[in-house]
């Protein structure tokens, strides 16, 4: 065609040519886009770590505001720098960053935080020199003043066999536990008190017969009887048990638990109602499988709890957590009430159900299980040692983006309601500070606020004679949901939520 010629085309060939630009962009569009598509579940927490290393837990802590995380880790890596930290970080929203001094030179294992009257408390498999220069192994208070970590009183022997921090969510007392250990000068045990002064003998412990092999897992309180978890002398027969509760003047089995050898890995109270997790086995009489729940008297299963496939036996469940009012489950399984799963699942009082989201492991092949679970600034987070989801690359921290997402969810079973206590009045609610709690005729024992994350803020403890109003002073809170707890004499918790504004 000549330079001044006019442009003509064949109408077959344009709409040929168009179709083959469409299709293009519709495929171009898919290969940038899908990738985005796929991940749009979860959001990678940081770059990971240096080295084969790993997150062991993982904390949601409102009063630094703060993600803190533990693990064997030395180093993480941010979007524009890698920190030394030591087993020990804390994430801002947009990087990590160390926690006070560090813990310990090496890559001991940190196993959770917690707060306790106010304070940031750690357990787990460091060790370090105290304030005064003397080692102190495997608990330890922060500091606020010199924001460094320090003993709780006294320097805990290295070796030490007492090394966990109990319950998570502690009440009027924390307790140490683990194996036998001495501490404080005091005698030998598996268990000691702790009331944020002073560490003493927890007498019921001793009423026990005591032996070398003794292990105490989680000490707590529910419906005001108090539980005990580990491997000890069953003081009601031969052998061993695993959990007992003690009503204040002797001990007694936990109905329907026996001498079942299941351990307890995690222990959640809800709505007077116990949740647990473990190494539970109906085929071995335990009253569930991997998780079941509790209302003092009696179990349930939990819809058949979760399982293991290819390994029914050695099926666990490792942590729970509450988010949005659904109870969310770890641990090492792939099915939860028949429905497949990888490593998670949710309850929501009436079905399982699995979340979006394809977790590839470090050495995959095996089924792994996810190590810790928290809620901070109102999401969901999760840590393990995993290296990619659905294909992307992820730094084994990862926080839910999906809402009220769900991949499959089981058929609903039939749950007995859990007797509902009395009421009691809170108002004003919303509230700016000053906060009148209307006993309505229950005998109290003790009041407490819970912030969202479950975490005692406040608390007064009473006669049992109060019979007008119960103030509390919110003033020095920040502006959230808090839950107000009324523990009667009679051991049953009364529940209110309130605003603060």
């Amino acid at each position: 065609r000549g330079a001044g010629s006019p442009r003509t085309e064949d109408p077959a060939q344009a709409k040929s040519i168009c179709a083959v630009i469409r299709v293009t962009m519709i495929f171009f569009v898919i290969v940038i886009f899908y990738p985005a598509a796929r991940a749009q579940y979860w959001r990678t927490v940081g770059l990971g770590t240096i080295g084969p290393t790993y997150f062991s837990t993982v904390f949601g802590d409102s009063v630094s505001d703060r993600l803190l995380a533990g693990g064997t880790f030395t180093q993480l890596v941010n979007e524009d720098d890698t920190i030394a930290v030591y087993g020990i970080a804390g994430w801002n929203g947009t990087r990590w960053d160390s926690v006070a001094t560090r813990l310990s030179n090496s890559v001991d294992q940190t196993y959770w935080f917690l707060r306790y009257q106010g304070q940031l408390f750690a357990c787990g498999a460091f060790s370090f020199m105290d304030a005064n220069g003397v080692p102190n192994s495997r608990i330890a208070r922060f500091a606020n003043a010199s924001m460094q970590w320090d003993n709780l009183g006294c320097p805990n022997p290295l070796p030490s066999g007492l090394g966990t921090l109990v319950p998570k969510e502690p009440g009027a007392d924390l307790y140490i536990t683990g194996f036998k250990n001495s501490l404080c000068g005091h005698a030998e045990a598996a268990v000691f008190r702790y009331n944020g002064v002073d560490i003493q003998p927890w007498s019921p412990f001793g009423m026990l017969f005591i032996d070398v092999n003794d292990y105490v897992g989680y000490v707590f309180e529910f419906r005001g009887v108090t539980y005990m978890s580990g491997s000890f002398n069953d003081p009601l027969g031969s052998g061993y048990t695993t959990f007992l509760r003690w009503d204040g003047v002797s001990w007694g089995h936990v109905p329907a638990w026996g001498n079942v050898s299941s351990s307890i890995k995690d222990i959640s109270i809800r709505n007077d109602t116990l949740y647990v997790a473990g190494s539970l086995r109906i085929a071995q009489g335990a009253p569930g499988n991997g998780v079941a729940f509790f209302d003092g008297s009696t179990w349930n299963d939990m819809g058949g709890g979760v399982r293991r496939s290819d390994d029914p036996g050695t099926t666990i469940a490792t942590v729970l957590q509450w988010y949005r009012n659904d109870l969310y489950v770890s641990g090492g399984f792939d099915e939860a009430g028949g429905i497949p799963v990888d490593m998670i699942a949710k309850w929501n009082g009436r079905q399982w159900c699995s979340l979006p989201g394809d977790f590839d492991w470090y050495g995959s092949g095996n089924i792994y299980s996810l190590n810790d679970m928290t809620v901070w600034r109102d999401s969901l987070f999760v840590c393990g040692y995993f290296n990619t989801i659905d294909g992307e690359p992820f730094g084994q921290v990862a926080q839910w983006i999906g809402g009220d997402a769900v991949q499959d969810c089981s058929a609903p079973v039939g749950v007995r309601e859990v007797a509902v206590a009395p009421a009691f009045v809170v108002h004003p609610n919303p509230t700016t500070g000053q906060l009148h709690v209307d006993l309505q005729g229950i005998r109290p024992r003790e009041v407490r606020l819970t912030d969202a994350l479950g975490r005692v803020v406040l608390q007064q403890s009473l006669s049992g004679r109060q019979v007008g109003p119960v103030n509390l002073d919110l003033g020095a809170l920040a502006s959230g949901t808090y839950q107000v707890t009324v523990v009667a004499t009679d051991g049953m918790r009364h529940t209110r939520t309130v605003v603060r504004e």
